[in-house]
């Protein structure tokens, strides 16, 4: 049977989807995860670190967190990954009529681990992808019929994806110069629909934009400062960096097609395909080209360019049917079942092989290394262990019905908190920040006011001791002892924990 013919795609899809379920359930969440299901549990039109959306989709299924707590946390992910395929097979159909570049777009959609990925972790990157390429695909529906509906879910579409994660608004300027450089396509700038979709995509990421206004523009300068931790230096390695991501990202054996297609002549292709061969490469190359020109100056993530990755996987399927004998084509064609069998040999390493990497002795991978499994290892697997002793020496008080947990990491707060099932874990990030704003833009608990006054425990992880100014904000802190960390009978971790007394938050706390 060939991975190509239908049964083929049936099978890699049941095989994609199988992998993906499985993972979600399995797998821990992460940090990351738990700070979006702790926006989720205070509900905002913005938060500091990014726009609501991905809130907004853990909420909808926090139902489902009496039967499974990581299904309930990836069911949106896993709904937006589904959407993925079906919009791909659905643009590529539209834009070529042609049933075998739909199929190859799928496989290829299911090769690249990094696309596999954003249909499982709830991060803010499956509905933007899910989101930006719904954009196209109405985009396109519009300047092909001209129909202003066509124009309002294209800019709705737009606007959910910006509500997702803000780099989804390169999907304008993607739209801007196509229409520009395109001779069908131009005349559309002299009608109302493109302006009827900036309207409705204004209109959707409003109440995101105004909730910035009122917190001194947060996500941005957030964003910035998140960007500029190594510093502005202008100079190829972050480039490098940046693009060897990239490769890891799609596998290594479709990078180079996927940069070949970007770059490919369109002579020999049908001429019927040329034009929406190059409407794939310009939503393509402005992400490309703006991330990695952004990448010689500061940090880029790997995940930022995947609203990029759709319409290329549309336009690779596209060039390997056009021109079968083109060498860059009969190898990707070739290399499309082994990036399809890695992508989902990570998942299944991902489900199985839990307790191996638990088990690993940190120490013997040098210090560098070392220290990143070790603390990959207690953000694994380390906080419901953690959450239950910490639970058990809070019961030693005699105020332990006042009693709370503080610290000073958002995620370490995040990540309790979704183990320990709710129970409210007090990050004091906004209180110890010194800028006003930013620690206004922090308060996603507004009930934070309540706490004054409040005992508990203060934890912090061993690496990370140090009081700081939390005398300033406790009556009084003693440290206590130490936790170590279990996961199936290996110590992972290690934790300080400190008896906190009186929280004190005027003058820190701005007023509402």
């Amino acid at each position: 049977m060939a991975i190509d013919s239908r049964k083929g795609l049936i099978a890699c899809i049941a095989a994609s989807l199988v992998v993906r379920v499985w993972v979600a359930v399995t797998f821990p969440a992460l940090n990351e995860e738990a700070e979006y299901w702790g926006w989720s549990q205070h509900l905002a039109t913005g938060y500091r670190e990014g726009p609501p959306m991905v809130a907004w989709m853990i909420a909808a299924f926090d139902w489902l967190g009496t039967i499974h707590r990581e299904l309930a946390l990836r069911m949106a992910s896993l709904i937006c990954g589904l959407a993925t395929l079906g919009l791909v097979h659905t643009l590529a159909r539209r834009l070529f009529a042609s049933a075998e570049v739909a199929r190859l777009s799928l496989l290829l959609a299911c090769a690249i681990p990094l696309m596999q990925a954003s249909g499982v972790l709830m991060v803010p990157d499956a509905p933007a992808l899910t989101f930006s390429l719904a954009a196209m695909t109405f985009f396109w529906l519009a300047v092909e019929r001209q129909r202003p509906v066509d124009w309002l879910l294209c800019g709705a579409a737009l606007g959910v994806a910006t509500m997702s994660k803000l780099g989804a608004i390169l999907i304008l300027p993607a739209f801007i110069v196509h229409l520009a450089t395109s001779t069908a396509h131009r005349a559309s700038l002299r009608r109302a629909g493109p302006w009827l979709a900036l309207i409705a995509a204004i209109a959707v990421a409003l109440p995101f934009a105004l909730w910035n206004a009122d917190h001194s523009w947060a996500t941005i300068t957030h964003e910035i400062a998140q960007r500029s931790v190594k510093g502005f230096n202008v100079g190829p390695i972050k480039l490098l960096e940046a693009l060897l991501e990239q490769a890891l990202g799609t596998a290594f054996l479709l990078f180079v097609p996927l940069i070949a297609f970007l770059f490919a002549p369109l002579g020999s292709t049908p001429e019927s395909w040329r034009e929406p061969l190059r409407f794939l490469k310009v939503q393509s190359g402005v992400v490309f080209a703006f991330f990695f020109t952004v990448a010689l100056v500061i940090e880029v993530h790997p995940q930022d360019l995947l609203p990029g990755y759709p319409p290329a996987v549309i336009g690779i399927a596209a060039m390997l049917v056009a021109m079968p004998k083109d060498r860059v084509w009969r190898f990707t064609r070739r290399a499309i079942a082994p990036c399809i069998a890695l992508s989902l040999g990570i998942g299944v390493i991902a489900a199985l092989g839990q307790g191996v990497f638990a088990r690993l002795d940190a120490g013997r991978f040098g210090k560098a290394l070392g220290e990143k499994i070790a603390v990959a290892q207690l953000r694994l697997y380390g906080w419901p262990d953690l959450g239950r002793q910490l639970s058990v020496r809070l019961k030693d008080y005699p105020e332990a019905g006042r009693g709370a947990f503080f610290t000073c990491r958002r995620r370490h707060a995040a990540a309790l908190s979704f183990h320990l099932r709710g129970t409210p874990v007090i990050d004091l990030t906004a209180i110890t920040l010194r800028a006003r704003a930013e620690g206004a833009a922090l308060l996603a608990d507004r009930e934070l006011q309540s706490l004054d006054g409040r005992d508990g425990l203060y934890f912090c992880s061993a690496r990370e001791v140090g009081m700081g100014n939390l005398h300033e904000i406790f009556t009084d802190i003693t440290q206590l002892d130490s936790i170590d960390v279990h996961y199936r009978g290996a110590v992972i971790g290690t934790f300080e924990v400190s008896r906190a007394t009186g929280l004190r938050l005027k003058g820190f706390v701005p007023e509402r």
